[in-house]
């Protein structure tokens, strides 16, 4: 036999080659953009169920609330949090554990957009819409949560009733009515970015609104309340702006009775004083909120204002909010895997679970053209699914999280306006389902719960037990003095 010698510099080349192309067999790439405007496609490595080769799929028993029955907490008959040994979870009004897996802004209109010819030919009516999208997203999908702007009342009529969250825009509302807010794409602008949380009519709008909840206090299918959504905690020279505020009202003399309690001038602020005055911000507001909410409904979760951006990487909006929330609600963008240090921190921050309220990928191949929103652009549907799997498999890898809410059920704008819309849906504009995502969306959905305990068994718990294992809608600490 003839004997085959390579010099050993092109050994050395052969045996790279080799190396890289057994690591390259072992990573599952997607392309991305995280902005619209990008020019290039990232590469992302990306992990699917399938790739979990020792996970053994498990039939989980629900109950009526989409918990698992197979396991049993205290009974209370509303939703409540709890935290053990395997860290922090929803448990059910059944008592079962509950992992709250929904989506936003599931209706029969939407509420940005004009769907009413398509809506026509697909459905007879508001009830048989109902009925379709709850064998559509709960029984096919496993899907057991309405997300934040989804309209309950019409599963209710449709007698097809599913969990649900409501959302009461507190401080926005009443910054709208006197006359300190702009139009802002996906939320509330505010004039100057100034919070008007001082003024002495704001508690009592809060409470005017809140006395609405009387009507949904004592129905078991709420999981609970969000008070506002992303509102500007994150401004810089919150001071400046609070004392700039053209009618020198309340907001100006909160900000100036600080700097005079300081003995600081307005043009001496230094960011520690800036940093200072803000959690004044913070407190004012979400005790003003908490209060009200807490008086007209007892029963349900307090679950955030959904803070966004660089409010939600800001250890202060934790650490002041913790005490009057119960769950810690965040639309968690620009980010293709969760950072599981970075949830976890946060937690710690506020001491309370995290509910992720927002999230989601848009197609390329869609025909839309996805200039709209914070979320990844990747190449197909197929990649959404790829997207929908790596990002829930993070989320249930850590245990301080509790849920997630995809954004949303059905694209943004209309037939109308194709060309300037969104591809975040399930559905289209035509509410005809992309597939090729929710079969991911079912791969996942339906194996929630025993991938928990998948990830429990192979990474541990890391959580810390409580002596106070009671329902967490109570204020149970107190802010430290500011």
């Amino acid at each position: 036999m003839k004997s085959i010698f390579l010099p050993i510099s092109l050994l050395g080349v052969v045996m790279t080659l080799l190396s890289h192309a057994d690591e390259t067999a072992k990573r599952f790439v997607v392309q991305g953009k995280g902005n619209h405007a990008a020019k290039e496609w990232t590469d992302y490595e990306t992990t699917l169920l399938e790739h979990l080769s020792d996970f053994k799929p498990v039939s989980v028993k629900r109950s009526i609330y989409g918990g698992r029955a197979d396991r049993k907490e205290r009974s209370t008959g509303f939703f409540y949090t709890r935290k053990n040994d395997d860290g922090w979870m929803f448990v059910d009004p059944e008592g079962c554990p509950y992992l709250s897996i929904g989506v936003c802004s599931t209706s029969p209109h939407d509420e940005v957009a004009d769907h009413s010819p398509s809506f026509a030919k697909n459905f007879a009516s508001k009830t048989d819409w109902a009925q379709k999208t709850h064998a559509q997203l709960v029984d096919r999908l496993e899907f057991n949560s309405l997300g934040c702007w989804s309209d309950a009342q019409v599963f209710r009529q449709a007698k097809t009733e599913v969990p649900y969250v409501l959302t009461w825009n507190l401080l926005a509302s009443y910054a709208k009515k006197q006359k300190m807010t702009y139009k802002k794409y996906g939320h509330t602008g505010f004039q100057d970015d100034v919070l008007p949380v001082f003024e002495s009519g704001f508690a009592q709008h809060c409470d005017d609104v809140c006395q609405k909840m009387a009507q949904t206090k004592d129905d078991p299918w709420l999981i609970g309340h969000f008070s506002d959504n992303e509102l500007p905690f994150a401004s810089k020279d919150v001071l400046k702006r609070f004392l700039k505020t053209s009618s020198k009202g309340e907001s100006y003399a909160a900000a100036a009775r600080f700097l005079e309690k300081k003995g600081i001038r307005d043009d001496a602020i230094k960011s520690e004083q800036d940093a200072e005055f803000m959690a004044l911000v913070l407190k004012a507001y979400y005790k003003t909120v908490h209060d009200a909410m807490r008086k007209h409904d007892p029963n349900h979760l307090i679950l955030g204002s959904r803070l966004h951006g660089r409010a939600s990487s800001q250890k202060i909006c934790y650490e002041v909010s913790g005490p009057y929330v119960d769950v810690v609600s965040i639309n968690y963008y620009h980010r293709w895997t969760p950072r599981q240090e970075e949830l976890n921190e946060r937690a710690r921050w506020a001491k309370k679970p995290i509910l992720i309220t927002e999230w989601y990928a848009k197609g390329a191949d869609s025909g839309l053209n996805n200039v709209k929103g914070a979320g990844f652009t990747v190449p197909t549907h197929k990649d959404r699914g790829h997207f929908y799997e790596n990002f829930t498999l993070g989320l249930l890898q850590n245990n301080n999280v509790i849920g997630w809410h995809w954004f949303r059920y059905i694209d943004d704008g209309d037939l109308k306006t194709k060309g300037l819309s969104s591809n975040k849906g399930i559905v289209n504009v035509e509410y005809q389902e992309y597939r090729e995502l929710t079969e991911s969306m079912k791969v996942i959905n339906s194996q929630a719960y025993s991938l928990s305990d998948y990830f429990r068994k192979t990474h541990g718990s890391g959580a810390k037990k409580e002596s106070d294992t009671q329902p967490s809608h109570s204020l149970r600490t107190k802010l430290r003095k500011l």
